[in-house]
């Protein structure tokens, strides 16, 4: 019996998978160009604050969770969510720069669903003038429907324990617990030296 046969049948078991694997991966790569597009049209539509364009990159129902922990499940709850922070006289912030980039591809879980995760670069533009940078985390599951990809839901996160507002936070209470310090050192002296001028009368 030849040897190099069952070495030859062996070889094909074991690459086989693997190009399987590439085959299925190349067959995706149409869908993963249409999936990072959405995603840039996702991001230029929040950086314009055009809501009803980020409306636009969701499917009829979703769920999306901003930085702020609310959810918005409709083109109301968007403007809603850009009235609370951008308009009026008590609105906080004048505009958001934001840049998202994926950890991966996106991982399909059947023929039109899949999800992705990353991180995103947030500047804050405060109607006070200040700017805040804060790193943040998101994640998005994706559906295709009717030939076109849209966003499920889409969740961004930030470390409530590492983030720059905290850090400024920490600071500002270490000063005033500093100050506080200085401030009864202070006063226990002024104190000490009223009670000697006062036995010294006596």
């Amino acid at each position: 019996m030849n040897r190099a046969i069952p070495l030859l049948s062996l070889s094909l078991i074991l690459v086989a998978p693997a190009l399987s694997a590439q085959d299925a991966d190349a067959d995706r790569e149409a869908d993963h160009q249409a999936l990072r597009k959405l995603r840039e049209e996702m991001v230029a539509a929040f950086n314009r604050l055009d809501m009803k364009a980020f409306r636009a990159t969701f499917g009829k129902s979703f769920a999306f969770t901003g930085a702020d922990q609310q959810i918005a499940a409709s083109l109301e709850d968007l403007q809603a969510y850009h009235k609370k922070w951008f308009e009026g006289d008590d609105a906080l912030l004048e505009k958001i720069e934001l840049t998202a980039e994926a950890d991966g591809k996106t991982q399909f879980t059947g023929d039109d669903t899949g999800f992705a995760y990353g991180t995103a670069q947030c500047r804050y533009h405060l109607t006070a003038g200040a700017t805040v940078d804060i790193p943040a985390r998101w994640t998005a599951t994706m559906q295709k429907i009717d030939g076109e990809w849209k966003v499920i839901t889409a969740h961004v996160g930030v470390d409530v324990l590492d983030n720059p507002v905290m850090t400024a936070s920490v600071g500002f209470w270490k000063a005033c617990a500093a100050g506080g310090g200085v401030g009864g050192f202070v006063l226990g002296l002024l104190l000490c030296m009223i009670r000697g001028r006062r036995r010294s009368h006596a």
